[in-house]
């Protein structure tokens, strides 16, 4: 049990690091190193389904890209 602890350490790369500690980054990185891995799953009508982090990172990108266009197209400014 004492090296499974170690191990889950060792997959914490952001640790001590402020900017590498936001939902963004950690979302890409997770995305990066392992894209196959399942995120989260939910049942729906019986049928489990999940998103893997890949698929995950790749709608929460459309819908940061969609936001984004959506707001400058009626004029305001989009901080990034």
């Amino acid at each position: 049990m004492e090296a499974r602890s170690v191990e889950r350490q060792r997959e914490k790369p952001w640790e001590g690091e402020i900017y590498e500690s936001t939902f963004p980054w950690l979302l890409e990185w997770r995305a990066k190193t392992q894209p196959d891995r399942v995120a989260f799953r939910w049942k729906r009508y019986g049928i489990w389904r999940r998103y893997t982090w890949r698929d995950y990172y790749t709608r929460v990108a459309y819908a940061a890209l969609a936001w984004r266009a959506s707001a400058s197209a009626r004029g305001r400014q989009v901080l990034s």
